[in-house]
């Protein structure tokens, strides 16, 4: 019993003279830095965004998941019976718009996985008055930082067409109801 107790304050004095000083654990060793400390590197902005919206198969991105749903839904399409396999034509077929499925599941989260990229990027813009480098020249500006604006605006603007032409309603509604959640500021 001597033996096992002698190990145990062995290892209780090993743990103390090793263990951490609580003021030095939580400094952090590489402090936070611009998201993008040049304009080459704010491209990726906008390239992210394209990223979180096609970046899927032909399925299951902003673009190819929305259509297979309205084309599965449409007029033109009939389900065939005994279809199976691993999306939900049953729920999609006879618009079953009440069940969470897959494909809008899909649709909602890249969206808005697309939304706050491009909603980073702008308010990174908003936080530095539109300039957020000082050694540009008016060419950079006119023909880069724009530009990258502007695609930020423009997926932000196509996220959300996509989002009305599958969660709202067709008709008879009001249109000052809020259906789908407006993000224009940056949620971290």
């Amino acid at each position: 019993m001597k033996k096992y107790f002698s190990i145990w304050l062995i290892t209780m004095a090993a743990l103390f003279a090793i263990s951490c000083a609580d003021d030095t654990f939580f400094e952090l060793e590489n402090p936070p830095v611009s998201p993008w400390p040049t304009l080459a590197e704010f491209e990726n902005a906008a390239t992210g965004t394209y990223w979180a919206a096609f970046r899927r198969s032909e399925w299951s991105n902003l673009k190819g998941a929305p259509v297979l749903l309205k084309t599965v839904q449409s007029d033109i399409a009939q389900l065939l019976p005994g279809t199976t396999g691993d999306i939900p034509f049953n729920e999609m077929y006879n618009r079953l718009s009440d069940r969470e499925i897959t494909k809008t599941r899909n649709i909602f989260t890249d969206a808005y996985r697309t939304i706050n990229i491009a909603n980073s990027g702008l308010q990174f813009l908003f936080d530095n008055n539109g300039l957020p480098y000082t050694n540009l020249s008016e060419d950079d500006i006119n023909h880069n930082l724009r530009r990258i604006e502007g695609e930020l605006h423009f997926m932000r603007g196509y996220t959300y067409w996509i989002l009305s032409t599958v969660f709202l309603p067709n008709y008879g509604v009001d249109n000052n109801t809020p259906y789908i959640p407006l993000r224009t500021t940056f949620d971290e």
